[in-house]
């Protein structure tokens, strides 16, 4: 009799999943995308977007390249040093550069006109980013999480990560979005307000960098896009066209950008999530 119950018990569950794994599935499909343009290209070091729909690439040489969202050429910038930099959008129209190993931050204006240089004053890990209120986020080797003032040389807050961290977990991005501190590290990322105090953490499939759209985070999984609400935490997921595996993804509004083997890939959305 238990028998009869428990395999009872397992068709319905596998009914159960199978449905689930259908109707999901016909949400994936749901997705298309158009081809608008392809466009050879430098294979960029770093790619961002701001929220005018502009995109930047750092190359290899350490120069920083902007481009209107339709993909002509707008604007180069050459730093004095070679290293080519991690790029980060800040708020509307500037955007950051962190060169890792000279442990400096450089903010450039929707002109690519220098707007500030601030050198760390200690290792980083991951990277840092400038806050709204101007002053510096950043984790240094202790694994202490630190607000700087660099007009003034003086730490104004530091709070330890130890409780969120396990002793391997590897820093992989910091950003400032919305009010909100998210830090990536392997698998994970957790979000603190703005005085440092923890708020929540996601775990993610990905030790590709998050990006911000609107109020979601989204980065790449295998062969789809995953974006989780910010506020809500509700999952949503858009598979990519012809199932490639992008070197650099952005994704705005209206279009999705592939950055793959030295071609840059424009697709049209038809479908939001």
């Amino acid at each position: 009799m238990e028998f009869t119950m428990g395999r009872a018990l397992n068709y319905t569950n596998l009914l159960a999943s199978l449905l689930l794994v259908f109707l999901f599935s016909v949400n994936l499909g749901a997705q298309s995308w158009t081809l608008v343009d392809s466009i050879a290209t430098l294979t960029p070091s770093s790619v961002a977007v701001d929220l005018s729909g502009r995109i930047y690439f750092s190359t290899s040489e350490g120069g920083i390249l902007q481009f209107s969202e339709a993909g002509d050429s707008l604007r180069a910038f050459q730093p004095s040093g070679q290293e080519p930099p991690d790029l980060f959008t800040w708020q509307m129209l500037r955007t950051q550069a962190y060169f890792p190993f000279q442990q400096s931050l450089l903010i450039i204006d929707q002109n690519l006109n220098e707007v500030s240089h601030v050198t760390l004053p200690e290792t980083v890990l991951g990277n840092a980013f400038l806050g709204a209120d101007q002053h510096v986020w950043y984790v240094n080797s202790e694994r202490l999480l630190i607000k700087y003032n660099p007009v003034l040389d003086q730490t104004v807050l530091s709070t330890s990560l130890q409780w969120y961290l396990q002793p391997s977990s590897i820093i992989l991005s910091l950003h400032e979005y919305q009010n909100r501190l998210y830090i990536q590290f392997s698998q994970q990322v957790i979000i603190l307000d703005l005085y440092g105090n923890y708020l929540s953490k996601l775990s993610i499939e990905t030790e590709k960098p998050v990006r911000f759209l609107k109020n979601n985070l989204y980065f790449t999984d295998s062969e789809k896009i995953e974006l989780v609400g910010l506020y809500d935490n509700e999952i949503k997921e858009m598979l990519l066209p012809n199932n490639v595996s992008p070197d650099h993804l952005l994704l705005t509004e209206n279009f999705l950008h592939i950055f793959r083997n030295n071609y840059w890939y424009r697709y049209q959305k038809q479908t939001l999530p």
